[in-house]
């Protein structure tokens, strides 16, 4: 239809508004159909932990009042709720653990850490606490342990 149209425009046997009639289909008024679509964006929470290392330093016995801090460093997206815990599980019981030095030769010195309670949003800081258990007859050496800290989100 388009080429015999054009063929008669040239000739000038059809005029503009013969064409527009035959193309809009006579006076047809244009037809519109409008939906929505939704927009998302999800920020997932997110938090990073540091931890330095509890060091007790070196002693010739062991008479339980030895004590040594480690500092934790939490950051998290804001409004993200958070708990430090030494389990993987959200609880305020969790946050202070009984624990074993292990020397090379498999000697054991016993220690109690406890966790200056933290939880609430965004992160900060906060501080470890360990205390050695009394051991008579110590044996020298040096002593090793591997803990985990949580940081449930």
């Amino acid at each position: 239809m388009y080429l015999w149209a054009n063929k008669m425009a040239r000739i000038g046997l059809v005029t503009a508004s013969a064409l527009s009639c035959l193309f809009a289909g006579g006076s047809a008024q244009a037809a519109s159909k409008a939906n929505t679509l939704n927009v998302k964006l999800t920020v997932a929470p997110t938090c990073a932990l540091a931890v330095t290392d509890m060091n007790f330093g070196i002693v010739t016995q062991v008479l339980g009042t030895e004590k040594a801090t480690s500092t934790v460093t939490v950051n998290c997206s804001t409004g993200t709720f958070l708990q430090l815990s030494f389990q993987p599980t959200f609880s305020v019981a969790n946050t202070s653990k009984n624990s074993t030095l292990t020397s090379g030769t498999g000697a054991k010195i016993n220690y109690t850490m406890a966790l200056q309670g933290y939880w609430g949003y965004t992160g900060g800081w906060t501080t470890i606490n360990g205390q050695l258990a009394a051991t008579p007859s110590v044996t020298a050496g040096i002593y090793k342990s591997v803990e985990t800290l949580y940081v449930l989100y």
